[in-house]
């Protein structure tokens, strides 16, 4: 990873999941509308960041590849977190 994506992952805001399969965005704010648009601008982020993808192109993966989940409800703050296969993206890594 080039120095540039260091950085530009390093200035992402809000928390991020890792597993071995998957990389986990988040968003969160009081209206789920709301956090659904900031998971959504995470994960445009993580892959630009981490996989150097262009926003339009991260933005169609992300509506035809990944899954989108609800975090919570219950509280004052909504959450949404989104599964982005890793598996995806090995072949561009090696």
């Amino acid at each position: 990873m080039s120095a540039r994506r260091c950085v530009r992952l390093a200035s992402l805001a809000g928390p991020l999941g890792e597993t071995a399969e998957f990389l986990i965005p988040t968003g969160m704010d009081a209206d789920l509308d709301e956090a659904m648009r900031a998971c959504v601008r995470q994960a445009i982020a993580i892959l630009g960041a981490r996989h150097g993808m262009e926003p339009h192109l991260a933005y169609a993966y992300l509506s035809a590849a990944t899954d989108f989940r609800i975090s919570q409800v219950v509280d004052l703050v909504q959450g949404v977190h989104a599964m982005i296969r890793k598996s995806d993206f090995q072949a561009h890594q090696a």
